[in-house]
């Protein structure tokens, strides 16, 4: 037997005879689903999956993304899919600037909203349950969807300002939003829909259908742009009505969207000040019940689909390490969980902060209209060398400067620009991984020629530093280098971070392996910070 996965997560069973592959290609069984493979996305996030079995066409569109995907080779990644009898693959990430080359914005427009036939004057429904909508083509297709007649129903766990505002004071759209804090433990994943599920019943490309679409792909922009996400259309009735019982027992476990209309759901957070993307603070009833977050249905070569018992129980669920940490006494007893160095929202909460620099220089976040010194930075010699950053286009230079926004929102990361005073960046600087609940972080920085040699670097490094120990609380902030970047040395050791060791064939180069030097400063280190 050979099995094939994929996180988020793509699943392919077969019974493998090399020399008798074309007999079995009648025989594999396939899954798509929506989950992560973590414990959470197991007992806490509403999810789902679709089993396929006997479609050989579809197992092989799936085999050949996996074989990709495996190949690892980032420039064979390219939008692909194909039809598989009542099925169609999409493989992403897809390029483009506009909704002309959104896939989800392209199936909506087939949608018709109002026909009429023997039988009267009908409607069709589009029902969506997303945990992110924060791609604003999509979003506006909703509302004009809405304004022609269609009846949308969405549940979700976060929007942004735009698509918030989109889907909002408009007849014909109603919302649920779901984010479920059920335990009041902040170091608990909150209980979410993470399943990526839109169902259509109505007038679609001219015939009225049922169709389901599932898989990975989340309506926001690195979904569409920039990561490996599949998406898989079904056009199998009783498929569409298994997951339509889904969708209503999600929307029975969130609350109307009317209770979403707080600030962090719209364009403010709670001090009033503009927000990247704010998020939804709203909470069920404390006496909802708790719900089985998982779903599943089997789809066969001879269509039928079901769902699994109601109340089936879920895994109790492991806690990631980064999240909480828990030992036993010597006579068995449970300690008490460390708590979080930094709790969780302290980083979200604030805007990310601008910082000025002796010299005339200063640290701001990345915008839009910095793309192009991205792109020249990749074509620099020694960023090219030490920091391993690949090729850019102005548009892939763009979304990674919008990952940055989103990902301090999401305490991932956070990035700042190196500029002098025209206000054009000579430099990158940021924490890249920062553990909040262990309270560390790693830099990453580089610098263009037109930036160095004023001792710009280490400024930054120290302001930088300030912050994540007076501000944001952290303890430990570390930085590495190979030893061949004497430059890089020089800037730690100005900048105060001890050296502590070396980390051997640490890091791969063009010109192989290096050795790594670990420095390290943590809260309350005398010395230039």
């Amino acid at each position: 037997m050979k099995i094939r996965a994929v996180e988020n997560a793509r699943v392919v069973v077969e019974p493998w005879e090399p020399e008798h592959h074309e007999h079995l290609r009648s025989r594999p069984r396939f899954t798509e689903a929506g989950s992560n493979l973590t414990p959470s996305n197991y007992s806490r996030h509403w999810n789902s999956s679709l089993t396929v079995a006997g479609n050989g066409d579809l197992y092989d569109g799936y085999t050949a993304y996996f074989s990709r995907l495996a190949a690892q080779n980032r420039s064979d990644r390219s939008y692909t899919y194909g039809n598989a009898g009542d099925h169609k693959y999409s493989f992403f990430p897809r390029a483009g600037g506009d909704a002309s080359t959104d896939t989800v914005v392209n199936a909506l427009d087939d949608v018709t909203c109002r026909w009429s036939d023997a039988a009267g004057s009908h409607r069709t429904t589009v029902h969506a349950a997303m945990p992110k909508i924060t791609r604003q083509a999509v979003a506006d297709k909703l509302r004009q969807l809405a304004g022609a007649g269609c009846l949308v129903d969405l549940v979700y766990s976060e929007t942004d300002a735009g698509t918030w505002s989109a889907l909002h004071g408009v007849s014909g759209i109603t919302h649920r939003y779901y984010q479920h804090d059920d335990d009041a433990d902040p170091t608990t994943p909150r209980r979410i829909v993470h399943s990526k599920n839109r169902l259509i019943s109505g007038m679609y490309a001219g015939s009225v259908q049922k169709m389901r679409w599932t898989g990975s792909h989340n309506w926001s922009g690195p979904a569409l742009r920039n990561n490996d996400e599949a998406m898989l259309r079904v056009t199998t009735a009783s498929v569409h009505d298994a997951f339509e019982a889904d969708f209503q027992a999600v929307r029975a476990a969130a609350v109307p969207g009317v209770d979403d209309d707080v600030a962090l759901c719209r364009s403010d957070d709670a001090d009033g000040h503009p927000s990247a993307r704010p998020r939804c603070v709203d909470r069920p009833s404390r006496t909802l019940a708790r719900q089985d977050v998982r779903s599943s249905c089997t789809h066969r070569s001879s269509p039928e689909a079901r769902l699994p018992p109601a109340g089936a129980p879920a895994s109790g669920g492991c806690r990631r390490s980064r999240q909480r940490t828990a030992s036993l006494r010597h006579d068995g007893s449970m300690i008490d969980p460390t708590a979080p160095v930094v709790p969780p929202g302290r980083m979200k909460q604030t805007r990310q902060p601008d910082f000025t620099l002796p010299g005339n220089m200063r640290l701001r976040p990345w915008e839009e209209s910095d793309a192009q010194v991205l792109v020249r930075s990749c074509l620099d010699p020694d960023v090219q060398h030490w920091n391993r950053p690949g090729r850019l286009t102005t548009d892939t230079a763009r979304e990674k400067i919008e990952r940055w926004k989103l990902r301090w929102q999401d305490e991932e990361a956070a990035i700042w620009a190196v500029t002098p005073a025209d206000g054009t960046p000579v430099g990158l600087i940021g924490l890249a991984d920062p553990d909040l609940p262990g309270g560390g972080g790693e830099f990453v920085y580089w610098l263009l020629p037109a930036g160095r040699g004023r001792g710009a670097m280490v400024d930054a490094i120290l302001a930088v530093s300030r912050g994540a120990f007076d501000i944001l609380g952290l303890h430990r902030l570390r930085l590495t280098h190979s030893v061949a970047n004497t430059a890089s040395c020089g800037v730690a050791t100005r900048a105060g971070f001890a050296r502590e060791g070396t980390m051997r064939s640490a890091l791969l180069h063009a010109d192989g392996w290096h050795d790594e030097h670990l420095h390290a400063r943590i809260q309350g280190d005398t010395g230039p910070a």
